[in-house]
């Protein structure tokens, strides 16, 4: 692609601070489906921190999963983000539930 990861997360931060979930997800939808990008952590986690601002708690988690069906290992930044959306929300159970699922993954949160 012509853009870079830092491009698109700077497009990703652009839209946040619009409050334009809607095109956040499009610029996500649009860039995942380039290989070289799919798999990009930072990609992933700027799209979880977007989220988790605007208070898409669902939303966030439903990335979340979808990053690990992509077997994209979340790194402790991306861990947080989603602990700190579902803590936000009043979550806190959610928070540990997490916790405890990727420990049974083998993973260390």
């Amino acid at each position: 692609g012509r853009f870079g990861v830092k491009s698109i997360t700077e497009g990703i931060n652009t839209f946040v601070r619009c409050e334009s979930l809607e095109d956040v997800d499009q610029v996500f939808t649009n860039w995942r489906a380039s290989s070289r990008v799919a798999s990009d952590n930072l990609l992933w986690t700027a799209i979880l921190n977007a989220h988790a601002k605007m208070g898409t708690s669902t939303r966030t988690e439903e990335i979340f999963r979808e990053m690990q069906r992509e077997e994209i290992k979340p790194d402790q930044v991306s861990l947080a983000i989603v602990a700190s959306s579902f803590a936000r929300c009043g979550q806190t159970d959610r928070v540990l539930e997490m916790m405890r699922q990727l420990n049974d993954q083998g993973s260390r949160p």
